[in-house]
């Protein structure tokens, strides 16, 4: 099948100031061309793919042929979307490699020349010996200075929030941080502004925790984080949803024969998420990096995975995107495949298209959702907007859209790390990006920085790291790998909030600030010691008075005083009064309503 270059979808340049460009329509009941993934001339399809077709009713998806050239025609199961707006055609048996694989449907297909077909074609399997990954990230055992301990909790060892700045300004919220990296557990954390602990969930040892935030799924609000083995810069995993009582709602799986990768996990109102995956394919590489004809090139997938049935709803591929020589910092001696792209971040606009960043391209992407196609692309080699010399970004993360129309993205100034302890690079910042209003038969004007958010001292870090815009439209900073800081800045760009961790060998992907109530289904946690009881509640936001209770019946305990209103810290100490053989705690709510109770324990400890 011939390769035809992406095209440039016209009017671009509007993007910045949102104004939508033609893309599929997400709502039921539009009359629209159905998008079908893999996309028409895709050449890096897997040999496991299913069909997947967006933007009609399943009942309106007929006549569906499939057919390899290799494997000749395909029968198969067609499978409702969740949202009844697509469908995924499951083949009966895979595809070959190398195969070139034709749809047709009696309805009309995005981005078919007219024939009405769309054809596609699957990767070939590189030499497992061109194809391998880095090694595994050790994480180091032992506990050292700076780990919190609880009586209450004698397992649970977060680290300490130490908070250096705390001005006017800041948003509301708790801070979420995927603690890894470093000694001791590794874990999804909340804390409040104050750096006190509110949750820490330890993961399994040899797991760790990216892309930890609040997020909603089913019109509720969830916890989400992304959990697996991780190799360096690369992840093999699934998402985690937890709903606000601290119980497992899902495990969210790539499709189509991927893993997911540790760099995105985002929900949509469609009860969907995006995730990446990275795969090693045969590519030419004789002109790259001094390679030969039979070498490896790691695409980069980005899915859209339907949760409730686990199909996959869209699909886009670098490979099909981006050029080889696009990278420019891709490769090591640690990589057998060559990692041209390393997209790290998936951002859906309010249009239905696709923010992504493309890392080691140094490439800022708008992506046309329906055909895959790149509408805008800024900075990197190939850039097709202005933009004024200090907006081009260094290995960067996490871009995405702020309310008003700007791009915000974490440049990280650096896409190595440190050779000989020497750092070659400049310091990391947060980039707010704004592209000057559109004016008809004038040219566009460059993209230019809106704000540049830098702390007072600045930070060095090779990689990861975000920035999220706030409610009251400032942001929020993690200064990702090697970086234990998080910080917030006002919506004019000054610094408003700086923490880190303790131990400072730890650092967390990504940071957020988000609102979230918390109601364990598990009651709180009491330890007798020394004549007082230990009282924790792991994950709660509404407790705000303890209430003792006592007695020499464990089943019949009684208040012991007054209530003991709550200093916000993680757990309380409650002295006992003498004569008593059983206590408990109960935690009660703003206005005294009992939220759960401990079980009794001897008083005696």
């Amino acid at each position: 099948m011939q390769k035809r270059r992406p095209l440039l979808i016209a009017g671009a340049v509007v993007i910045f100031v949102g104004i939508a460009l033609a893309g599929i329509n997400t709502s039921p009941g539009l009359n629209t061309p159905v998008a079908v993934y893999p996309t028409d001339e895709s050449f890096s399809a897997s040999p496991q793919t299913q069909i997947s077709f967006r933007g009609a009713r399943p009942s309106a998806l007929t006549g569906i042929e499939v057919t390899g050239n290799k494997t000749g025609r395909h029968s198969g199961k067609l499978k409702a979307h969740s949202d009844g707006w697509g469908a995924s055609f499951i083949p009966d048996k895979p595809f070959k490699q190398e195969e070139e694989v034709t749809v047709k449907g009696d309805f009309d297909v995005v981005d078919t020349d007219g024939d009405g077909e769309v054809k596609f074609e699957t990767y070939e399997f590189p030499l497992k010996r061109k194809s391998r990954y880095a090694s595994k990230v050790k994480d180091p055992a032992g506990m050292r200075p700076g780990f919190q301990n609880f009586v209450s909790e004698p397992d649970l060892h977060p680290p300490t929030i130490k908070v250096t700045r705390k001005e006017e300004g800041r948003a509301p919220g708790h801070v979420f941080l995927g603690v890894k990296a470093g000694p001791g557990q590794d874990g999804p954390m909340i804390t409040d502004e104050d750096g006190k602990l509110i949750w820490f969930h330890q993961v399994p040892k040899g797991k760790s925790v990216f892309d930890f935030r609040t997020q909603e799924y089913q019109g509720k609000d969830v916890l989400t984080w992304w959990e697996g083995l991780v190799r360096k810069g690369f992840g093999f995993g699934y998402g985690v949803i937890y709903d606000s009582h601290y119980r497992p709602i899902k495990r969210v799986y790539a499709g189509n024969g991927y893993y997911a990768d540790l760099h995105e996990f985002l929900l949509t109102k469609r009860n969907s998420a995006f995730l990446i995956s990275y795969k090693a394919i045969r590519a030419n590489l004789k002109r790259i990096v001094h390679g030969t004809e039979n070498a490896a090139a790691v695409d980069c997938i980005v899915q859209e995975i339907d949760i409730p049935t686990g199909l996959v709803m869209m699909e886009w591929h670098a490979r099909d995107h981006l050029k080889l020589h696009d990278a420019y910092n891709p490769y090591s001696n640690q990589h057998k495949a060559f990692d041209f792209a390393h997209v790290n971040s998936v951002f859906e606009e309010q249009n239905g298209n696709l923010l992504i960043s493309a890392r080691n391209a140094g490439a800022l992407l708008e992506v046309d959702r329906a055909s895959g196609r790149t509408a805008f692309r800024l900075g990197g080699k190939r850039p097709n907007l202005p933009q004024q010399p200090n907006t081009f970004t260094i290995a960067q993360h996490a871009l995405t859209r702020t309310e008003r129309g700007a791009l915000a993205v974490f440049d990280n100034g650096a896409g190595a790390p440190p050779e000989s302890g020497v750092f070659k690079g400049r310091p990391a910042r947060g980039l707010i990006l704004r592209q000057p209003r559109f004016m008809p038969g004038m040219p566009p004007l460059p993209v230019f920085v809106e704000h540049a958010l830098e702390p007072d001292k600045p930070r060095f870090t090779y990689s990861q790291g975000n920035v999220q815009e706030l409610e009251n439209n400032g942001f929020m900073v993690g200064w990702g790998g090697d970086q234990p800081w998080f910080s917030e800045f006002s919506n004019d760009g000054q610094l408003v909030y700086d923490a880190h961790m303790i131990p400072e060998t730890l650092d967390t992907y990504r940071a957020y600030k988000l609102k979230w109530t918390g109601h364990p289904e598990y009651p709180p946690k009491v330890v007798v010691r020394d004549g007082a009881a230990y009282v924790s509640w792991n994950g709660t936001t509404n407790v705000h008075q303890w209430q003792l209770l006592g007695g020499s019946d464990p089943n019949d305990l009684k208040p012991i005083g007054d209530p003991v209103r709550r200093h916000w810290v993680y757990e309380m100490r409650l002295p006992i009064p003498a004569g008593q053989q059983y206590v408990a705690v109960r935690g009660l709510g703003k206005r005294g309503k009992t939220l759960g109770t401990s079980t009794a324990v001897p008083a005696s400890g």
